[in-house]
């Protein structure tokens, strides 16, 4: 099902990129359910060529499973993202992306 209310961040990204203005990273925040989750996946989806950019972002989301993503969340016993994760996601972006087209991690 497509997330309608996010076309304006979609039609935004569009722009961006049309003028070669796309930020390295984009921190999204709101209340919870507005499709955050869904538009960071809808980004790395059209950052790794899976889905076009005239798609909206989905629910739910299907977190795109490919070896230039990284998708970083808490473990399930614990309360927080360890810093051991996090060194590890830094150790794998340090490495050359699997398709040449870049590395895209959704913290």
């Amino acid at each position: 099902m497509d997330i309608k209310w996010l076309s304006w961040f979609t039609d935004q990204w569009r722009q961006r990129l049309d003028s070669d203005r796309a930020p390295h990273a984009v921190m999204l925040t709101g209340p919870r359910g507005s499709g955050k989750r869904a538009a960071a996946a809808w980004l790395a989806a059209t950052r790794i060529g899976r889905a076009k950019l005239d798609d909206l972002p989905q629910y739910p989301p299907a977190v795109p499973e490919h070896p230039d993503v990284y998708w970083l969340t808490k473990l399930e016993d614990k309360q927080s993202i360890l810093i051991d994760q996090v060194r590890s996601l830094v150790a794998d972006l340090a490495l050359t992306s699997y398709e040449g087209m870049g590395k895209t991690a959704v913290i």
